[in-house]
């Protein structure tokens, strides 16, 4: 089934650290009929809308979005919108501002909170009242923690994957090499959106902390590049350096850099314990959180703690471990296996025991 593709006028919209937008836009992705209930997919970094099929062209999360899968929009209608500060339709650091030049790294601060508060206007917008279930991971699982915590009293059920109740000190320090690649990079123009070599090389930072050690072993090994020399200072060697140069040329390809900076320091801003004004006016809404047992970046264990943390607070939580050698990238290579994990937890809110069996499909 494929989706479609809407682009959302919301007008001016304030800002959690004080800034404010005068015209918002948001994309939306939709799979099936909208109703006052749905399911909403949030993306990881740079990822966009289209988290299942649109146009015949495949979508990130498509094992798991579509007839017969865990989120199967012939029985309840899926929604996944892009994130403010990307590049992918939503309103981001690259559009033109009230001046109508791009707004550049003179685009305000965007936080985690502030991206779940516009897709909560977006959801009214579209005659959404109430989740089923907001899914995501990484940088996803921290709006679906945030969805959570800030309208429990319109989400049944949250489950951040990959994902810590807070940014950890670590992931913080790999965000901050990541943003000096980009802005220590001479064809870096903060006023310019676009790719940059820089933005390559914050790729390549992060691509290491994405894969999981057995999977970069499997997959690479030692194995040389046919034709280089192991201490060749001219360019890669290694079969591994070649993958990482790759991935960086393949972000440069589709993604700008300076909505690369705004989104890095969102997730860096992520703290769901952090007081919320004016507070919420119903309970934090039950979470799964589950831990990739192979991540280096958001370790299995730390999600494990954010699990027993929410629970000390007073919040419906619960852990879940998927086991894989992928890594934190785990949720998007392993997707449909990802799927057959949590069906079980999420037969209570999805009702859908015959996708089960099809998962994966």
């Amino acid at each position: 089934m494929d989706g479609r593709v809407l682009d959302l006028a919301l007008g001016p919209f304030d800002l959690e650290a004080g800034g404010r937008l005068e015209r918002v836009r948001v994309r939306a992705g939709v799979w099936g009929e909208l109703g006052e209930e749905a399911v909403l997919v949030t993306h990881p970094l740079t990822a966009d809308a289209r988290a299942g099929a649109v146009d015949g062209a495949r979508g990130w999360w498509e094992p798991l979005v579509g007839p017969g899968r865990l989120l199967d929009p012939t029985r309840l209608a899926v929604v996944c919108m892009n994130v403010l500060g990307s590049c992918y339709g939503t309103t981001g650091p690259g559009d033109a501002g009230e001046d109508g030049r791009p707004f550049g790294l003179g685009f305000p601060v965007v936080t985690v909170r502030d991206m779940v508060r516009l897709e909560a206007l977006a959801l009214e917008r579209l005659g959404v009242r109430r989740l089923r279930l907001v899914i995501g991971g990484s940088l996803g699982g921290m709006q679906a923690a945030e969805w959570a915590r800030l309208y429990g009293d319109r989400v049944a059920k949250a489950v951040a994957i990959g994902a810590t109740d807070r940014m950890l000190p670590q992931a913080l320090a790999w965000n901050a090499v990541q943003r000096n690649a980009i802005v220590s990079d001479p064809a870096f123009d903060p006023g310019r959106p676009g790719p940059t070599p820089g933005l390559a090389r914050a790729r390549e930072i992060a691509m290491i902390t994405y894969r999981g050690d057995r999977s970069m072993e499997r997959q690479f090994g030692r194995r040389l590049i046919p034709g280089a020399q192991p201490l060749d200072l001219d360019g890669p060697s290694f079969a591994v350096e070649g993958y990482l140069r790759h991935q960086g040329k393949r972000l440069t390809d589709r993604f700008c850099a300076l909505s690369y900076l705004v989104l890095l320091r969102a997730m860096d801003s992520h703290d769901v314990t952090a007081p919320v004004s004016p507070a919420p006016s119903a309970p934090p809404a039950p979470i799964v959180y589950v831990g990739i047992t192979s991540d280096i970046l958001f370790p299995a264990e730390r999600v494990r703690e954010s699990a027993t943390a929410a629970r000390q607070r007073g919040q419906a939580a619960t852990y879940l471990p998927f086991a894989s050698e992928y890594g934190h990238d785990a949720f998007l290579v392993e997707a449909a296996a990802l799927g057959r994990c949590l069906a079980p937890a999420l037969l209570d809110v999805l009702e859908t025991p015959a996708a089960v069996a099809g998962l994966g499909s």
